[in-house]
């Protein structure tokens, strides 16, 4: 049995599977609390994590804090349970064959197109989510059923988010000072 997690976009997704079927999914939404909508699902589904030979992540691009939620609920529990964890990105979790378009920084857009490199544009094009578009094609875990053969299995300790951006830190105006204890 195998879980997969999801919860860089708005929504979070959860699902269970064996053997190369899906034998649960779930999609909700989780903004402030995927990890805990996640588990709960989980234990509805009264899964035994004994039984659970490996945890995938939802690796990004997204939400900075919802892909790392992700990341961490698949390697903490791939590290508990001793089994290997396995990432994928939030592109193929919409579609491997299509061009997806996902939020990047203001007015900008990350692009990929399949068997290219993913792309900063302005303009969004084909499936995705994000402000200011009609579209609302988010990852989901259930698609990481087709995706196993293709996963890099590693230890729980190796997985690591993808960010396709470099941090957006802003330098205060007014350098913060320590001033020496009397």
């Amino acid at each position: 049995m195998i879980i997969a997690f999801s919860t860089s976009s708005p929504l979070a997704s959860v699902a269970v599977m064996g053997e190369g079927t899906l034998l649960e999914s779930w999609q909700g939404e989780g903004s402030r609390n995927a990890s805990a909508k996640c588990l709960e699902q989980l234990i509805g589904w009264d899964v035994d994590l004994k039984e659970v030979t490996g945890f995938i992540a939802d690796v990004g691009p997204g939400s900075f804090t919802g892909v790392r939620v992700g990341v961490m609920l698949a390697k903490t529990l791939g590290w508990a349970n001793e089994c290997p964890v396995a990432g994928i990105s939030s592109f193929d979790l919409i579609s491997c064959r299509e061009v997806i378009s996902l939020p990047g920084r203001r007015g900008e857009w990350l692009v990929r197109e399949p068997g290219r490199p993913v792309a900063v544009e302005s303009e969004f094009r084909g499936l995705g989510y994000g402000s200011g578009t009609e579209r609302r094609d988010y990852p989901n875990a259930d698609a990481a059923v087709n995706l196993i053969p293709l996963l890099n299995w590693m230890p729980a300790v190796e997985l690591l988010p993808e960010y396709h951006l470099a941090p957006s830190i802003s330098t205060p105006k007014t350098p913060y000072r320590a001033e020496a204890p009397p």
